[in-house]
């Protein structure tokens, strides 16, 4: 997994996500990170979003590192008007993960602040895959949520 944040376009088309296993890239907007009103309320500046981006990732990282076997988890990272683009993880045994893209309409961005992905949970239901699914270590997918972090540069 290949999370970026691109220099050039503050808000729109700045979040690059790829899983190069099967062959997804989605570039997705920051902008209700900037307008998060639970995190550094009343600043809508790319530092916000870049600290709001560690935080977020931070709490992947734990959620991830957390999976137990036959256990899933629906991560959104794509926030908006209409849906939330999500990853989908599955615990398999001996720390793998099964994993795909899709979404849920069943949240939109505008209702949900990026900083409080804590406070709810995507039920599986409510997710629709639209991706095959590939295998990986729990341990490189939380190695890349890393690294994702360290190249925000904060």
């Amino acid at each position: 997994m290949i999370i970026k944040l691109l220099p050039d376009n503050f808000g729109h088309s700045d979040l690059f996500v790829e899983m190069p296993e099967i062959g997804y890239t989605k570039v997705v907007d920051t902008y209700y990170f900037a307008l998060d009103a639970f995190f550094m309320e009343n600043d809508e500046s790319r530092n916000k979003v870049i600290l709001n981006l560690k935080v977020f990732f931070e709490c992947w990282i734990d959620r991830v590192a957390n999976i137990q076997m036959d256990q899933s988890i629906i991560l959104p990272f794509d926030f908006s008007d209409e849906y939330l683009g999500c990853i989908c993880f599955t615990g398999l045994e001996e720390n793998f993960l099964e994993i795909n893209c899709g979404y849920t309409t069943s949240f939109k961005g505008s209702g949900v602040s990026p900083s409080q992905l804590n406070e709810f949970l995507i039920p599986p239901d409510e997710y629709i895959s639209e991706t095959q699914s590939f295998v990986r270590r729990k341990n490189h997918i939380i190695d890349d949520l890393a690294k994702a972090i360290r190249s925000f540069g904060c």
